[in-house]
């Protein structure tokens, strides 16, 4: 009874996680372009504000018009919050990433052993 009879094998489990590290990848370049997104549409946002600032209107226009620049205003500081926290969320992904690299590499060093290992006891027995 071998290593592979007795789960999916070393190999299949190896080739298992880089699969997730890729998927993972991907996670980050779709969660980067979208950050790159919301960023343009939260500086148009904020040029929009400020280009209507001006009080060219008065009386209930010129409320509406506040409110218009007020909803605006909001929407832009809403969608700046939002990218600070897409791109935390990339920063710990990648951080994570880097981590289990490390871990990953010496988890993979000693399976790659105690396969060998158990080959040897195999061949023993």
């Amino acid at each position: 009874m071998g290593f592979d009879e007795l789960w999916d094998g070393f190999e299949n489990i190896k080739v298992r996680t880089e699969d997730g590290i890729n998927f993972t990848q991907g996670i980050i370049k779709y969660l980067q372009k979208r950050l790159e997104i919301e960023l343009k549409y939260t500086r148009s946002l904020q040029a929009l504000q400020e280009a209507f600032r001006s009080e060219f209107e008065i009386g209930s226009m010129q409320t509406c018009w506040h409110g218009l620049r007020d909803e605006t205003h909001n929407t832009s500081e809403v969608r700046q919050t939002f990218c600070n926290d897409l791109q935390e969320l990339i920063n710990t992904i990648i951080t994570n990433i880097k981590d289990d690299k490390r871990n990953r590499f010496l988890l993979v060093e000693k399976g790659t052993k105690l396969v060998i290992e158990l080959a040897k006891t195999e061949e023993v027995m």
